[in-house]
């Protein structure tokens, strides 16, 4: 009998420690409630991310679970862990799903849960603020904007014959006054705008040749070379690429009807334009010549396009060189305006595409090897849009792209996760966009901030609207 009670004694003495265990554990998990999780949104595709949760209390040996999945975790403070996020995570996997959310908890080394779990959002698309005016003078040209540091921004924009420079030191939320940067002959004027770094440069078209400036904002140009070989030229095309070097081509029409375009090579630390060289000699017959229509380059590889006129319509034809200009080669039109170089031997160009007589959709086609092949990545097969305006890239290889609608509302926000081979079009328009038909500029910076700058017209200003990842 005494064994009996022992035994009995012995039962009800571990189920009161199993209890005590239960209630403590209880009692822990109750301590700590809910966790906060900081950021809470984040932009699709911007780089690895670290993510952090917050509690009253975190017991020891805790680590962040994310859709079951446990990442390495580190203590911040004692209320306090982190991990990083990996960027393959965040990229949308549905493209037609605009948000998407996975869970958040904290877990014990065999996967308990030690918290409730809360929700991080994933955007597909940028969410953008409403438009701020930055600037009474507006531009019926092409805008320009470059970063020359690690949050400097400047705009470069003509308003009649004065070109202006707009800079922000903080990545575009406050920007200084419009500053005279060069002063046209006319309006008429033909110029080419080249920058690099904080060196702004111009070349310019007067009585007949060509001259290279070197710009300072508020001053006459404080340097100045004429370029040679160009005393008789018609049109010409400029660009300058990522080392410094400046590409420029230019045409000459003969007394013989024959047309010729040359180009030439120099650099902004003083080395001289090398000798021109031959890009085409048209002898006049059908289809004529019609112009140059755009220069384009990155390292060794140089494109060049002008147009051909057959009467009825007008094509845009190429040559291409592969070794700085020394031979050419038949090839694809290209033009820096409508041209993003991704690198890898990756190009997009975007443009229109006449399918019909008079009749024109937007266009992006991608080469892999430098422009020799090309396939077509976005091509809308209805009436609905009228053209691509520009592809921007982010530190993180992302793309986002200006569709204009025909309908003439406002812009649609294309994104690209993978170098352009892919584009999703956002359900929907953003009425905090500019609408189809103002010219608009764009760029991302490094903190993924992206910023739309537009200008309805020389008398209507510029304005900006902004796009800023939560984190």
């Amino acid at each position: 009998m005494g064994i009996y009670w022992n035994k009995i004694h012995q039962l009800l003495l571990f189920s009161m420690i199993l209890f005590l265990l239960f209630l403590s554990s209880s009692c822990k998990l109750e301590e700590m409630g809910d966790i906060t999780i900081q950021p809470a949104n984040i932009v699709a595709g911007m780089d690895n991310v670290v993510l952090q949760v917050s509690s009253q209390s975190i017991p020891q040996g805790a680590s962040i679970r994310i859709n079951n999945q446990i990442y390495p975790t580190q203590t911040i403070t004692t209320n306090r862990l982190s991990c990083t996020l990996p960027r393959d995570l965040t990229l949308p996997q549905n493209p037609l799903a605009s948000k998407w959310t996975v869970s958040v908890d904290l877990v014990n080394a065999s996967g308990t849960p030690l918290s409730t779990a809360t929700e991080l959002t994933f955007q597909r698309d940028y969410v953008w603020s409403p438009a701020e005016k930055i600037a009474n003078q507006g531009t019926d040209s092409i805008m320009s904007i470059h970063q020359s540091g690690s949050n400097s921004l400047f705009l470069l924009f003509r308003s009649g014959v004065v070109i202006y420079q707009m800079q922000s030191q903080d990545g575009g939320i406050t920007w200084q006054t419009p500053v005279n940067v060069f002063t046209l002959m006319t309006s008429l004027d033909s110029y080419s705008l080249l920058v690099y770094g904080e060196q702004i440069f111009i070349v310019a078209k007067e009585s007949g040749a060509l001259t290279l400036y070197q710009l300072t904002p508020g001053q006459t140009p404080s340097l100045s070379w004429p370029v040679p070989n160009t005393e008789i030229c018609d049109g010409f095309k400029a660009v300058i690429d990522d080392s410094g070097c400046i590409h420029l081509i230019w045409d000459v029409h003969t007394d013989e009807s024959h047309n010729l375009i040359w180009y030439s090579r120099s650099h902004i630390d003083g080395h001289p334009w090398s000798n021109p060289s031959e890009v085409l000699h048209d002898e006049g017959y059908w289809p004529t010549y019609s112009g140059i229509s755009g220069l384009a380059a990155y390292g060794d590889h140089v494109f060049v396009s002008y147009i051909q006129n057959t009467g009825r319509y007008q094509f845009n034809v190429g040559r291409i060189s592969f070794n700085q200009g020394q031979t050419w080669q038949d090839g694809t039109a290209l033009d820096s305006n409508r041209t993003l170089f991704c690198g890898n031997g990756v190009i997009l160009k975007y443009d229109k595409y006449m399918y019909l007589p008079y009749m024109y959709c937007p266009t992006i086609i991608r080469s892999e090897d430098w422009g020799i092949t090309w396939k077509s990545v976005f091509s809308p097969e209805n009436d609905e849009y009228s053209d691509v305006d520009w592809i921007v890239s982010d530190p993180w290889g992302n793309l986002l792209a200006a569709l204009s609608l025909s309908a003439g509302e406002t812009k649609i926000m294309l994104r690209s996760f993978d170098q352009g081979n892919n584009w999703i079009i956002p359900a929907g328009n953003d009425i905090n966009l500019p609408d189809s038909s103002t010219k608009t500029v764009a760029m991302i910076n490094e903190d993924g901030t992206a910023l739309i700058l537009s200008s309805p017209g020389s008398s209507d200003g510029i304005w900006i609207s902004r796009a800023r990842p939560k984190y």
